[in-house]
Formats: C-alpha cells, sequence, structure tokens
C-alpha cells in the first residue's frame, strides 16, 4: 500500500530567510541547521520544536531519513519533557515519524507513532481523518487488516460527515482500493463519487491510477482502461506508470489483445528498470545519510570527550585554588591565633558569670516558691476547716469555694489531681469533688450533706475511687 507524503511546512522558508536576510525559494540544508543553532541559544521551547521539525524535514526531503528521524524526534521529546505546549506540531511529529519507519519497513514503530498521534489528536480535541488513516495504514502494513479496518471506517465516517472530501482528497485516494479489494461496494462508490466531483486541479497525483484499479474490480474494464493509459501516458511518476503498465497488460490480456498486451508488458519491464534504478537511488541516498550521520555522531562523541577533558581541566584548576585559599586561610588563622584565645578566654569569663547569675535566681525563685507554699498551705488549712463545717450544715457552699478547695488541696498534695486523672478515665466533675473530698478526710455522710446527693450515689462513687485511687487517698 503506498504510504502518504507530506508537505514541507512554509513555515521553514519565514523561518530561514528571517535568519539569513536574504529570499530562498527552497531553504537549504545548512539554513535549516542555522535556524535550529540560533533558536536553541535564543529561543523558546516552541520555537526550539519548530526548528528541529523544520530540519527533519528538510531531511527527509533529501532522504536522509537517519537525521529526519533523528530531529523529528528532538522535536516530539521537547513536547513529551513539558517544555513544549504546541501540541500541533506533537502530531505532526508523530505522523511524520510514522511515515518514515513504515518506508524503513519498521512497521512495529510506525504503529506505535501512528497510536501516539492518534492519541493526542483525540485528547487535544483535534482528532481528523488523517490522524485515523495513519493507524489505518499502519496497521495495513503489519497485515492486520482486523484491527486497522475500524480505523479506516471511522476515517471515511468523518470525511462524510464533515463533506470534507476536498481536505482529503489524498486519503479518499488511498482509501478507494481499500474497501474495492474488499468488494464492499457501497462504499467504494461513495468514495468514487466524491473523488469525481472534485476539481481536477485539486485531485491527487494517483487519481486515474486509483480509479483504474477500482474499474478494474467493478468489471468495468473500459473505464479502467481509459484511466490507466492516461497515468500510463501522462503521469512523471514512474513508480505509477510502472503500476498502470502491469494493470494494462492484465486488461489486454484477458480481453484477448495480445500486441497490445505485448506492448504494456514490454512498457511495464522498461519502467520497472526505472523504478527499481530510483529505489537503488533513493538507498544509496540514505546509505550516505546513515554514513554521515555516523560521521557526525563521531565527531559529536570527539567534541565531547574533548569537553569532559576541559571539565576535568578546569576542576583540578579549581581544586588547586582551593588548595591555596585553605593554606591562607591558614595562615591568616595562625596570625590571629592569639587575638582569638583572647576572645575564648572572655567568652569564657563571661559564660562563668552568667551560669553564677543563673544559679543565684533559681535560689531566689526557691525561696519565693517556698514562701507561696507556706501561704498557700496556711489558706489550705483554713479553706479545708470550711468545708468541714460545711458538712455539718453549718454554712453553704459556692462554686468558688469548690474551686479553693481544689487550689489548696493541689496546693498540700501537688501530685494528687495528676493520679486521680491517670487512675480514672472517664471522670466527670462529681467524682472529681468526691476525690478531693475523700482527700480531706470527708465521710459518706458527711460527702451527702456537702453534695446534696442520695447515700446509694455517694457509696458507689467512694468504691469506684477507693479501688481506683488505692492507698493515694490516705491523708
Amino acid at each position: 500500500m503506498p504510504m502518504r507524503r507530506r508537505i514541507l511546512p512554509t513555515l521553514i522558508t519565514l523561518l530561514t530567510c528571517s535568519l539569513c536576510g536574504v529570499a530562498a525559494p527552497l531553504p537549504s540544508t545548512d539554513s535549516a541547521k542555522y535556524a535550529v543553532a540560533y533558536y536553541e541559544k535564543h529561543g523558546t521551547a516552541d520555537e526550539r520544536m519548530q526548528a528541529y521539525y523544520n530540519l527533519a524535514c528538510t531531511y527527509r526531503n533529501r532522504h536522509d531519513s537517519p537525521r529526519a528521524v533523528t530531529n523529528f524526534l528532538k522535536a516530539a521529546n521537547l513536547a513529551e519533557r513539558g517544555e513544549s505546549t504546541d501540541t500541533a506540531l506533537w502530531m505532526r511529529c508523530c505522523s511524520q515519524l510514522c511515515y518514515l519507519y513504515g518506508a524503513q519497513f519498521n512497521y512495529e514503530e510506525s504503529l506505535h507513532t501512528a497510536l501516539q498521534g492518534y492519541r493526542l489528536a483525540q485528547q487535544s480535541g483535534r482528532l481528523s481523518a488523517w490522524y485515523m488513516m495513519d493507524v489505518a495504514s499502519a496497521y495495513f502494513l503489519l497485515e492486520d487488516t482486523v484491527r486497522g479496518m475500524p480505523y479506516a471506517d471511522r476515517a471515511y465516517e468523518e470525511i462524510v460527515d464533515k463533506r470534507s472530501s476536498v481536505q482529503n482528497v489524498s486519503i479518499l485516494s488511498e482509501m478507494l482500493p481499500i474497501y474495492s479489494v474488499r468488494n464492499q461496494w457501497r462504499r467504494a462508490d461513495s468514495i468514487a463519487t466524491m473523488l469525481r466531483a472534485i476539481p481536477t486541479r485539486l485531485r491527487p497525483n494517483d487519481y486515474d491510477l486509483t480509479m483504474g484499479i477500482y474499474f478494474r474490480l467493478r468489471g468495468q474494464q473500459d473505464s479502467a482502461i481509459a484511466h490507466l493509459r492516461k497515468t500510463f501516458d501522462d503521469d512523471p511518476s514512474m513508480t505509477r506508470k510502472s503500476n498502470a503498465a502491469a494493470l494494462l497488460m492484465q486488461l489486454y490480456d484477458m480481453q484477448g489483445d495480445t500486441l497490445l498486451a505485448l506492448r504494456y508488458a514490454r512498457a511495464f519491464m522498461r519502467t520497472n528498470d526505472s523504478v527499481m534504478v530510483e529505489r537503488q537511488f533513493e538507498q544509496t541516498a540514505n546509505a550516505r545519510g546513515q554514513f554521515l550521520y555516523e560521521r557526525d555522531r563521531e565527531r559529536e562523541d570527539m567534541l565531547m570527550h574533548r569537553s569532559e577533558r576541559l571539565k576535568q581541566a578546569i576542576m583540578l584548576g579549581s581544586l588547586g585554588f582551593a588548595i591555596l585559599l585553605l593554606l591562607g586561610c591558614v595562615y591568616h588563622y595562625r596570625r590571629k591565633k592569639k587575638l582569638l584565645e583572647d576572645i575564648i578566654a572572655k567568652e569564657r569569663i563571661i559564660r562563668e558569670t552568667e551560669e553564677a547569675l543563673q544559679t543565684r535566681t533559681a535560689q531566689n525563685r526557691e525561696l519565693m516558691r517556698h514562701a507561696l507554699m507556706d501561704h498557700a498551705t496556711t489558706n489550705a488549712e483554713t479553706t479545708i476547716r470550711q468545708f468541714r463545717k460545711a458538712s455539718e450544715g453549718r454554712c453553704t457552699l459556692t462554686q468558688d469555694d469548690w474551686k479553693r478547695l481544689f487550689a489548696a488541696v493541689d496546693a498540700m498534695y501537688p501530685d494528687f489531681k495528676d493520679n486521680v486523672q491517670e487512675r480514672i478515665k472517664r471522670l466527670s466533675e462529681p467524682t472529681l469533688r468526691t476525690c478531693y473530698l475523700l482527700k480531706i478526710g470527708m465521710t459518706n455522710p458527711q460527702i451527702e450533706n456537702l453534695m446534696d446527693v442520695p447515700h446509694q450515689t455517694v457509696w458507689y462513687r467512694v468504691r469506684k475511687i477507693e479501688d481506683a485511687m488505692g492507698d493515694c487517698l490516705g491523708l
């Protein structure tokens, strides 16, 4: 199956002309390289990607496949790493790589890049018949028509739904033999009708050859002969001439016209020889491109080795400078050693003075704490006496009285509250008050009077507290 060829973007002409300052109808490889070198230093990621793409197209048109693939991959790599946001150009890179890998018989990689371009087009909302047919062509090259035909069908439906036959003439020309060979005549006839409706100047170069194949398979031999003879007489492509001659030879042989069959048989042999020469030339160009590519790679490796050696020399120089700098620092340190020792001695004296002041401050704090504890203990005894009177019914308690009780017991027994919270997990306010009353020696009846709760409730709380606290309640 013939692979579709892409058109070199017109941007390369504008790009190289703007950089070189001259008008160039066909940019040279050198000017494209200059564009790449310029944008690698001064351009954005999108501009570098476009420059790589243009250079790759230049190599592709000169049959230098290795370098074309390399630069298409460089362009795609910028998008894959997220440096460039030009998804449309990334998709075109995938399409170009699909074509180049197919031309090099690397059909697996051709399919991989076709599927990548298809997914990108789908994700970005730019999915068109072009990318669908890329995948279909890649599957057909692998002779996997089962998975290839659905993509061809989608491409056909896309063209029909959007009525975009003029924009997709090359795809329609590729589809027509596919459906004709598989006897899917409804779609084949529809495609043939669309191709015939396209103005002559917009038809693809292989229009007559494609229509000749269609009419031959349809059984309309006269129409097939007319289109194939037009291809043989007028088409400049030796490959299409050779294919047309082979088909004409078969058709005239089927009609029993031996003279014309022999004529086109000789024409086929002659044109086929020319095709073989063209293919050998293209293979030679590819081989030369591969040789130049490998030679440039070797040069790049040599430059990299030189760069590495230069880096090592710079590192050694930097290390020597660092050693000299270190020696200077040591010399400076020795000269200033006495000054540093004096400073250290003074710092030691200051530190000792600070430690003495901290010790004196700690002692003063301890004396103050003892004085406050004595005062708190006196207040605590007064508060406890007040609660004992309240237990005899001689006074009533307020919320502030309970707070003073807690403070008094905490002053006399600093660890008591922590022990209560540690041993009694779900501690309510009534249970906490009962703990503090037990700590100051209150009996169950006294606790009943103070908290105004039934005897059974007090008994239950006291038992629960005694089981949890043990000997921590002892005065």
